[in-house]
């Protein structure tokens, strides 16, 4: 299936290529993109299941010796569950001890990746191919590594059996973007080949989770400050190099600025180019995060534990402020206003307050040209006035109608893009609950909304506004709500409020 959808360079031409056993959308439920359940368990941890590691590595053994028809179904029901991620590692190790036919295994691997129809069993089909070599296997690993769902398991089959582990897990690296490019390019973390090296620093931390899992294998393995301190630095290495320290600055799920030897070397280089280089919002936004940080109080003292000198961080934070004192960052950011691409705004308004360029009346406009575009957060959050407040509440409930809002099922959780305006109208909800008497008929509308996102918000507002300033109807609605809403919390919410209603009035 998966090779019908793959172009010339061997990436599916749709990313979000449904799978076969891919459950029907559940409105109520968070969906997991293809490889996230694998990739939060493995980064974040998962269980172990020493039972089912066990019981498969035995069905396995006898599937190799046996490969009857009666053997091979009752193994492939016992994998088509999608947890053999919790037991795989367990699985291998028992399969191994057991000894049983290496020839054999790597058939019942061969069968497994190319027959199923379920990601269980082709998951272990390329966990099988793996330990007993992809020497006929390649094009199979490679086709279903493409999918980011099974991109993990095929990274780990090339880096057990390809006779060239490095480039071909590079050259999978390259076919995907999301959890996939995550888990090829942490096992190309021991990279010496120059060429992946490279592109480590210019391609390889990107992906479409979150860079900060790879910028610092990217800045470690692609060594990022020699790379700075090169005679000649190019613009496209420039920017990466940018991004990469972004990420690093602002951390999480994986190691980061602190955990740099040479970081202060690193933002010395990066800062010195910029000083007569930074023309970008991307120059901008990371000088921004680096003099932020430099001034971080708590974890300025702390990151004298992780080699940096007062001398260094003074030295740093001065190339910061002198780059953020450039003259032409209005005019870039006033620029970046009025672009067209999204990302290149979110930078723009982002950095728009430093410099005192009001975006209200820009939000405004986006949203009257797309009300449900995603920029009500940004619109509440810079409506400074009654006036401009007002505007929004106009234009939410032309936008927010009952006939677009009360649709569902009233227990939903509001999921998918069908309740996209429900999302965007959770925005206005929210902010609402700063304003009492403001929207009065939008609480209303929140406390009958099919969502429970949005039920929540309409009663944390009246939460916070005074009895005298409720809608006409709110206590009628309450009542319903307190014995009718299939949310207990809900219920116990709306009786907490018609309480203390009864204290206001």
């Amino acid at each position: 299936m998966i090779r019908t959808y793959l172009d010339g360079d061997g990436r599916l031409t749709d990313q979000d290529l449904t799978l076969p056993d891919e459950p029907p959308r559940d409105p109520n439920a968070i969906r997991w993109s293809a490889g996230a359940m694998d990739g939060v368990m493995g980064h974040h941890g998962g269980g172990h299941d020493g039972k089912a590691a066990t019981s498969t590595a035995a069905l396995l053994a006898k599937a190799s010796r046996k490969p009857r028809e009666r053997t091979l179904k009752k193994l492939y029901r016992a994998l088509q569950n999608d947890d053999v991620v919790s037991y795989v590692d367990d699985m291998i190790e028992s399969l191994v001890s057991a000894r049983p036919d290496a020839d054999a295994i790597h058939q019942v691997g061969l069968w497994l990746a190319t027959t199923a129809r379920h990601r269980g069993p082709a998951k272990i089909g390329l966990a099988l191919i793996g330990i007993t070599g992809t020497r006929d296997a390649g094009e199979i690993v490679m086709t279903l590594g493409a999918h980011d769902e099974f991109t993990l398991f095929a990274a780990v089959a090339l880096s057990n059996g390809s006779t060239n582990p490095e480039r071909d897990i590079w050259s999978l690296a390259k076919r995907v973007d999301g959890w996939g490019r995550i888990q090829c390019v942490e096992r190309l973390s021991d990279a010496t080949d120059p060429e992946i090296k490279e592109w480590l620093l210019r391609e390889g931390y990107k992906n479409s989770v979150m860079y900060e899992y790879l910028a610092y294998t990217a800045a470690t393995t692609g060594e990022l400050t020699t790379a700075l301190q090169r005679t000649e630095v190019d613009r496209q290495l420039l920017t990466s190099a940018g991004e990469i320290i972004e990420a690093l600055i602002m951390g999480g799920p994986a190691q980061d600025i602190d955990d740099i030897d040479d970081a202060p070397a690193m933002l010395d280089a990066y800062l010195d180019l910029l000083d007569h280089r930074a023309e970008t919002l991307g120059d901008l936004r990371t000088t921004t995060s680096i003099d932020r940080m430099l001034h971080g109080g708590e974890d300025a003292d702390a990151r004298a534990g992780h080699g940096w000198t007062q001398q260094d961080q003074q030295r740093l934070a001065t190339k910061a402020e002198r780059i953020l004192a450039q003259p032409q960052w209005p005019e870039v950011v006033a620029e970046g206003l009025a672009s067209e691409d999204d990302h290149t705004f979110w930078l723009a308004k982002e950095a728009a307050p430093r410099f005192g360029i009001a975006t209200f009346d820009l939000f405004l406009e986006r949203l009257r040209a797309d009300p449900l575009g995603g920029s009500w957060f940004d619109a509440w959050r810079t409506a400074d006035t009654d006036d401009r407040r007002n505007s929004l509440v106009d234009l939410a409930r032309a936008t927010f109608r009952p006939n677009v809002i009360v649709n569902g099922s009233p227990s939903s959780m509001g999921f998918g893009p069908e309740f996209r305006a429900h999302m965007e109208f959770d925005f206005t909800l929210q902010e609402l609950r700063n304003h009492p008497g403001t929207g009065r008929d939008l609480i209303s509308l929140g406390l009958t909304s099919p969502t429970i996102r949005n039920r929540n918000m309409a009663l944390g507002a009246l939460k916070e506004w005074p009895f005298a300033t409720w809608p006409d109807d709110a206590l009628d609605l309450l009542r319903r709500m307190a014995s009718d809403d299939p949310q207990e919390q809900v219920r116990q919410d709306a009786s907490e409020l018609l309480t203390k209603a009864k204290i206001g009035a």
